[in-house]
C-alpha cells in the first residue's frame, strides 16, 4: 500500500499538467492518495457478501458500521477480524454487486478467527479486474511494423536500463485492457517481438483502447515498480500517449 501511494502521485503530477480536467482529476487523487492509512483495527463481522473473487464485509467497531473488502475469504457473521494497511475510497462502485459504497475500506491483509488463511488484495481500486496481479501473457501470432522514430517490445526489454525513466515511443498490438483503475486505463501490447520471455508490454494511459486495436504509445519507462502483495514489474510503462 505504501507503494501504491507512490503511484498514485506520480499519476497526479502527470494529470495536472495535461489540462484543467486532469487538475480536477489530480486534487481527487490527492483526496484519495491521502487515505492510504497504517492502523490497527480490531472488527466484528455483521454481513459477509461473497462474488466470484473477492469477499464485502460489512463491520463493526466501536459502535461504528462500516464496509471492508478483501479477496475471497471463507468468513462467518460473529467472527472478530482485525486488519492494519487500508485505502478507504468513497462513492465506489462495485460492478459485479452492482453497488456504489458510500465509504469502504479495501484491506491488504486480514487475519483472526474463522479465517483459514491471510486475505490479501492485490491492488485496492482494481480489485474486481484483477489488474494488480503480475499478468500471466501468452505470445500471440501478431507483427506490428515499428513506429517511426520508435522502438520494438524486444528492443525496450533488452536495454531496459538505457530506456530507464526516459520517454519511448512504441507501436504494438493490444491483447488486454483493464479500465478505470486507479482513474486509469491499463494496456497490454504485443508487436511479435520478444527478448528471453519479454514479449508483453504494460503501461498505463488516460486514453483508451480496445483489443485488437494497433496503436502507437508514447510514454515513460519504469523499472521495478512493486505494487506490493507479492505482485511487481520489472518494467513497465507510464503515463502513456495513444497517438
Amino acid at each position: 500500500m505504501r507503494l501504491l501511494y507512490v503511484l498514485l502521485i506520480g499519476i497526479i503530477l502527470f494529470t495536472a499538467c495535461k489540462s484543467e480536467q486532469g487538475r480536477a482529476k489530480a486534487v481527487e487523487g490527492e483526496k484519495q492518495a491521502s487515505n492510504v492509512k497504517i492502523e490497527t483495527h480490531n472488527i466484528v463481522v455483521k454481513e459477509v457478501v461473497q462474488t466470484s473473487q473477492y469477499t464485502y464485509l460489512e463491520v463493526t467497531e466501536d459502535d461504528k458500521d462500516f464496509w471492508i473488502a478483501v479477496s475471497k475469504v471463507d468468513v462467518k457473521k460473529g467472527a472478530k477480524l482485525q486488519f492494519d494497511d487500508y485505502l478507504e475510497m468513497k462513492d465506489f462502485e462495485s460492478k459485479e454487486l452492482n453497488k456504489v459504497f458510500d465509504r469502504i475500506l479495501f484491506v491488504q491483509t486480514i487475519k483472526g478467527e474463522a479465517v483459514s488463511k491471510i486475505a490479501s488484495v492485490h491492488g485496492a481500486m482494481g480489485m474486481e479486474s484483477g489488474m494488480m496481479k503480475k499478468p500471466n501473457a501468452k505470445m500471440q501470432d501478431v507483427k506490428v511494423d515499428k513506429a517511426p522514430d520508435g522502438i520494438t517490445i524486444a528492443e525496450l526489454f533488452k536495454n531496459r536500463n538505457d530506456y530507464k525513466d526516459k520517454i519511448v515511443t512504441i507501436r504494438g498490438k493490444v491483447v488486454k485492457v483493464n479500465r478505470n483503475i486507479l482513474n486509469l486505463n491499463w494496456i497490454h501490447i504485443q508487436d511479435g517481438t520478444k527478448d528471453g520471455e519479454n514479449f508483453d508490454l504494460t503501461l498505463t494511459s488516460d486514453d483508451d483502447a480496445h483489443v485488437g486495436d494497433i496503436i502507437t504509445i508514447k510514454g515513460k519507462v519504469v523499472l521495478n515498480k512493486d505494487f506490493g502483495a507479492g505482485y511487481s514489474y520489472d518494467l513497465i510503462v507510464q503515463e502513456a500517449i495513444i497517438k
